[in-house]
C-alpha cells in the first residue's frame, strides 16, 4: 500500500463571512411632562374706618368701595434633561376687579 502525501498549494476563500450587527436600545422612555396647574384664591377685601370731622357722630359714608382681589398660582413642571429629573417652580399672579 502505496502513502499518499498531500501539500496545500494554495488556500481561496470561495465565501466571504458576513459580520454580524445588533442594534441595542438606549433610548430613555421619559414620563409626560404634566400640565401647568393653576390655582385661584380670593383675597377678601379689608375695612379701615376714619375719623371724620365733617360728619355726624355715628354717621357713616363710603368713600372707597372695597374691592375682593385674586391671586392665582401657577405650578410648572419642567424637565431636566441633563439629570434625567423633574423640577417644579410656581408663581404668583396678583390681581383685582376693577370698578362695579
Amino acid at each position: 500500500m502505496a502513502r499518499k502525501i498531500r501539500q496545500v498549494k494554495s488556500t481561496t476563500v470561495t465565501l466571504e463571512p458576513v459580520t454580524e450587527i445588533i442594534a441595542v436600545g438606549t433610548k430613555v422612555e421619559s414620563a409626560p411632562v404634566p400640565e401647568p396647574k393653576i390655582e385661584t384664591q380670593t383675597i377678601s377685601y379689608k375695612t379701615i374706618y376714619q375719623a371724620d370731622d365733617s360728619q355726624e357722630v355715628s354717621s357713616r359714608k363710603t368713600k372707597t368701595d372695597g374691592i375682593n382681589g385674586q391671586v392665582e398660582t401657577t405650578t410648572l413642571i419642567q424637565e431636566i434633561k441633563q439629570v434625567d429629573k423633574l423640577e417644579a417652580s410656581t408663581s404668583q399672579k396678583l390681581w383685582w376687579e376693577k370698578g362695579r
